[in-house]
């Protein structure tokens, strides 16, 4: 079973004219050099200066920043800019955005403590592969604040009746509002609830359930190591702060990250179209959910199909039909890797591979010359998430990228025992 429980947390008190919007930050790893700027000029208060080092490196960060970053946390809840609550709660967070048609649209869900002990982690499913460096950079920086600064994020199956019913309870309750700015402005409300007959109901609806990492993935790992060596008995480090996302929220929307390869200076695109040929149909009528669509400087824009026997090598390598009738392990494993012969270091971010969400922005980048080629995906379905992470497959790393991305500000978990 997944285990789940309510935690005191604390959460940030206005104060001088500053209000939550001022202190929110985007989880670190998706947050730009200017971003952090202006994000680190709203508020000396804002927690990007807690969780973005200037210039960070994940694998070479400078070991004072995890001192600030511990002497900034305990002086926030000494000058009580953060107060934590009486009892052990729950959170409701709503976050409310614009679709790309303009029509507003709502995504819920709840903060919680999730265990990281074997028997609930055995219900947590990953789809994304990790990396150590930025495993041990966060593992260094929960070590530092004693805290968790900021939620994971995950998903789980759920019966829409029965969280509606959940819903409920906080729509009497006190909220408190924020508003940012990332990618689109969102605007937030937060509410909490103590009652303990509803928090004891909705952690025991979790029994059957498996949740699913959406954002987060080396935070979690993360979590993990730091409990495996932790032996001081005054943290409480069983746990992690989730945000647990049901799928029936309609504002859960799973969009694509499209993939550029750059820096090839062997790239040739008369090559690179016969071997295409001859393991994919181009421009096939639109069937299925594995076509990708590739941009090259001479031909432009077209959509290929792999063929019968691309397909049958990818399940027998798999032995998944699900696994491997993915457009993202259809382009790793066979254009990137076979094609294109990248090595698994030319296939990371650091290396000959971009991921981006803007597919307008493909064309001019490829015509540029500032990218060899460029795919267009299609989002991998969440039901498919689901039955692939079950059955123990794991996608490459940003297959999937959820909009908006959880505030870090809004709630913080202290593994310190009271």
């Amino acid at each position: 079973m997944v285990d789940i429980r309510p935690f005191k947390g604390f959460s940030y008190i206005p104060s001088n004219g500053s209000d939550l919007s001022s202190v929110i930050a985007p989880p670190y790893d998706v947050i730009t050099d200017q971003e952090r700027s202006d994000l680190a000029s709203k508020s000396p208060h804002n927690f990007v200066h807690m969780t973005l080092p200037e210039n960070y490196d994940s694998g070479r960060s400078d070991p004072d920043f995890y001192k600030e970053a511990a002497s900034r946390w305990d002086s926030l809840k000494k000058n009580s800019t953060f107060e934590q609550s009486n009892s052990p709660a729950i959170w409701c967070l709503k976050e409310t955005y614009e679709k790309n048609n303009g029509q507003p649209v709502t995504r819920f869900g709840f903060i919680t403590e999730l265990s990281l002990e074997n028997e609930s982690d055995r219900f947590v499913l990953r789809h994304e592969k990790t990396h150590k460096a930025p495993q041990m950079d966060r593992m260094k920086l929960y070590e530092a604040t004693r805290s968790n600064l900021s939620p994971l994020f995950f998903i789980y199956q759920d019966d829409p009746n029965e969280t509606k019913n959940f819903l409920e309870q906080f729509k009497t309750a006190e909220s408190r509002t924020a508003e940012w700015d990332h990618h689109g402005k969102v605007y937030l409300e937060l509410s909490s609830t103590e009652n303990e007959d509803w928090i004891e109901s909705f952690c025991q609806s979790f029994r059957e359930k498996y949740v699913l990492i959406a954002d987060g993935h080396h935070r979690y790992e993360a979590s993990r190591i730091f409990h495996k060596k932790n032996i001081d008995d005054d943290l409480d480090t069983s746990a992690v702060m989730a945000y647990l996302v049901p799928a029936s929220s309609p504002g859960l929307i799973v969009h694509a990250t499209h993939r550029a390869v750059h820096g090839l200076v062997d790239f040739d695109e008369t090559e690179f179209l016969k071997s295409l040929k001859d393991r994919f149909t181009f421009d096939a009528p639109q069937s299925g959910s594995n076509q990708i669509e590739v941009v090259t400087p001479a031909k432009g824009r077209f959509t290929v199909t792999p063929n019968e026997q691309t397909l049958k090598r990818l399940r027998k390598q798999y032995k998944s039909f699900d696994f491997s009738d993915l457009t993202v392990i259809i382009l790793e494993e066979i254009v990137l890797r076979e094609i294109l012969g990248l090595s698994q270091r030319q296939t990371s971010s650091n290396g000959n591979l971009k991921y981006f969400q803007n597919a307008n922005s493909a064309f001019e980048s490829v015509n540029s010359g500032e990218w060899n080629t460029a795919f267009l995906l299609d989002q991998v379905p969440l039901n498919d998430l689901f039955s692939v992470t079950k059955a123990g497959g794991i996608l490459p790393q940003k297959s999937t990228y959820f909009y908006p991305k959880v505030p870090t500000g809004l709630v913080v978990r202290s593994m310190e025992r009271s």
